[in-house]
Formats: structure tokens, sequence, C-alpha cells
């Protein structure tokens, strides 16, 4: 059975890295762009079917990723949350 929860060392490196882009760290951010855009991009293509609209919404996805990474409590994966999130802003 797989689970949902990630291990305690993904959980671990996901709060240190969210907690580095809280307290304004740069280049922690371009780390979660690099670990996650291209996966992110993928869905936001499927979702608008254009690549233009996809870089559209990839630059809006973690736009609204930075604005409320202070609700992500580490329940999920990093990457878990921001597909949700991404999901959720494409289907709006």
């Amino acid at each position: 059975m797989i689970s949902s929860k990630p291990t305690g060392d993904v959980r671990s490196a996901d709060l240190d890295l969210a907690g580095r882009i809280r307290s304004g760290d740069g280049t922690a951010f371009d780390e979660l762009y690099q670990q996650h855009a291209t996966r992110l991009y993928n869905l936001a293509f499927r979702m608008a079917g254009t690549a233009s609209d996809a870089e559209d919404l990839l630059q809006d996805i973690f736009l609204l990723a930075y604005r409320k990474l202070s609700s992500f409590r580490g329940e999920s994966s990093l990457g878990t949350w921001l597909y949700r999130l991404a999901m959720n802003h494409c289907l709006d």
C-alpha cells in the first residue's frame, strides 16, 4: 500500500524549504521552481491546451504558491500541495 504522507526525510526537507522561502530566501524559491515547474507546466498545458496559456498559468500558480505558502503544513509533500493548488487554479 502506498502512503500519501511524506516520509520523514521528505517532510523535513519540504518544511525546511518552505521555511527558507517564508524567511525571504530567494534561492529557496528558485529551488522550488526548478523542482516542480515542469510537472506543473505539463498540468497547465493539459488543462489549457496551448503553450502560451500554460505559461501564463504557470506564472500565476507560482505567484499563488508564494502567497499561500503559509498555509503549507507539511501534511502532504510540497509537490502534492503545489499540484493541488495548481489543479484548483486551472479549474477556476
